[in-house]
């Protein structure tokens, strides 16, 4: 991974980090749990890593996070492969 950047309601709050992840969760019914990554990580192929998540979902109990998960939030992922250089990039975009 080269770099990430988080905006919410269209606002950038700045890379995907435990300070970032911990502001999102500002005010939300639950503390979701995070997986951050510093620029310069490695990740094997097909690999999976969810950035936020809550233990038992639960729509009625958890409304503010499905709001924030996919109307709210915009995430981008910047990354090379091992050769370096191509600039690739995943975006997570909200819903709306």
């Amino acid at each position: 991974m080269t770099g990430s950047r988080v905006w919410v309601d269209g606002e950038e709050i700045g890379p995907w980090t435990s300070a970032c992840a911990a502001r999102l969760s500002d005010g939300l019914s639950v503390r979701p749990s995070y997986s951050t990554f510093n620029e310069q990580e490695v990740f094997a192929v097909d690999s999976e890593k969810y950035l936020l998540s809550v233990p038992t979902y639960s729509p009625e109990d958890h409304a503010d996070f499905r709001t924030l998960m996919h109307s709210r939030i915009r995430v981008e992922i910047r990354y090379d492969s091992l050769h370096g250089g191509e600039g690739f990039r995943a975006v997570l975009l909200p819903n709306d």
